[in-house]
């Protein structure tokens, strides 16, 4: 009987493949992962790196868009989200692989051998008393950055290949660069279970470098480099018979998929009773800010501890008052951007109220990610 041949398909996800996806990518996908970002330390010096100012060669941990401080902060933001798993990111989290392999027995720990793991590395630091450590952890899925023109440390990825978990190699396509990336798939062709190609984007921090390689983006209303998504489905052709698991995870996929799946997922966690979600999945509230500390141009960076710590001392005085207005009511202090949340027909009844107890009234519109970022704020 004559063997089928894989064929591309377009995914329900605004992606393409080429067999099945991997675990990690099919939970992703779905809204079910939460992105630990372990250290912003790396080596690499990636022309094409999007991490922000505020990450990049900075020893910083984030899980989704909350910074870590305490051990508490990964389980909160993890439970908030009802996330099935996490995948470990960086930086390159070998630089600090104590810290890696404690998360990933904790969270083993806690949640079950279950929860499913995955993290990208590139090859510098790979060693195999590392690779030991990072599999006796739990780690479930291990993804490989080869650089096209660091062909002598490719086979270290070899070195991952005798333990129980899934081996992969994760690269951005970069346009121009067919030669070199087809001889890579060739190289890891019989050695990987799967391939990840990701549609390079533009950010912030990787504008110089996509300007001296020549790259621009698709539009002006994209991030997308132009010519890397074409490059991708010929690369795909080229897998067949030769890598039995292929994804090309598109920009799209990434911002209107993933991540849309995941915070809607964490607002259904997080939405206050008297709070109401969009059609988007954003929570819109009502909100009383004092006035020192209202939403507006350089409001972020007005969020310092010392004013922080006034607001809330201001909310905290005023709270008894409000509630005097309708006992009736749920409303909570946020400490995070120091406010007395209620809902908004409350906010609107009472407006005048309000305002002659001192406090700025507005209907807000925001993402139920932790910082909480608003989409529009509409002050009565």
């Amino acid at each position: 009987m004559a063997q089928k041949t894989a064929v591309v398909r377009r995914t329900p996800y605004r992606s393409f493949a080429l067999g099945s996806l991997p675990k990690g990518c099919r939970l992703c996908a779905a809204g079910k992962k939460s992105v630990f970002f372990i250290t912003g330390v790396c080596n690499a010096g990636c022309f094409f790196c999007p991490i922000s100012e505020q990450k990049k060669n900075n020893d910083v941990i984030f899980i989704n868009e909350r910074p870590v401080k305490k051990n508490n902060d990964v389980i909160g933001e993890i439970n908030a989200c009802r996330s099935e798993g996490v995948g470990i990111t960086g930086g390159d989290p070998l630089a600090r692989i104590d810290r890696t392999c404690a998360y990933i027995r904790k969270l083993k720990e806690r949640y079950g051998k279950g929860f499913h793991i995955h993290l990208y590395t590139p090859l510098a630091l790979v060693t195999d008393d590392k690779l030991k450590r990072l599999h006796g952890a739990g780690l479930d899925e291990v993804r490989f950055h080869l650089f096209l023109n660091d062909r002598k440390r490719w086979p270290i990825l070899e070195k991952a290949t005798g333990y129980s978990w899934d081996v992969g190699v994760e690269i951005p396509v970069l346009p121009k660069m067919e030669r070199a990336t087809k001889e890579l798939i060739d190289f890891i062709a019989g050695k990987v279970k799967f391939l990840n190609l990701n549609e390079l984007e533009y950010s912030d921090t990787n504008a110089s470098g996509m300007e001296r390689f020549g790259y621009a983006t698709k539009g002006a209303a994209s991030y997308a480099i132009s010519g890397s998504e074409e490059l991708a489905k010929r690369l795909l052709c080229y897998c067949k018979g030769r890598i039995p698991s292929v994804h090309y995870c598109t920009a799209s996929l990434k911002d209107s998929i993933q991540m849309a799946r995941r915070i809607r997922r964490r607002a259904k966690t997080v939405r206050k009773g008297y709070q109401s979600l969009t059609r988007e999945g954003m929570i819109r509230t009502g909100a009383l800010y004092i006035p020192e500390l209202a939403p507006g141009i350089g409001y972020r960076k007005q969020l310092t501890q010392e004013n922080r710590k006034n607001a809330l001392a201001a909310l905290r005085a005023a709270l008894p008052k409000v509630r005097e207005l309708d006992s009736t009511q749920g409303m909570d202090i946020d400490t995070c951007k120091p406010r007395i949340t209620a809902s908004p027909a409350f906010i609107r009844k009472s407006k005048r109220k309000l305002k002659e107890l001192g406090l700025l009234p507005a209907i807000v519109e925001e993402y139920p990610t932790w910082d909480a970022f608003e989409v529009s704020v509409d002050l009565l």
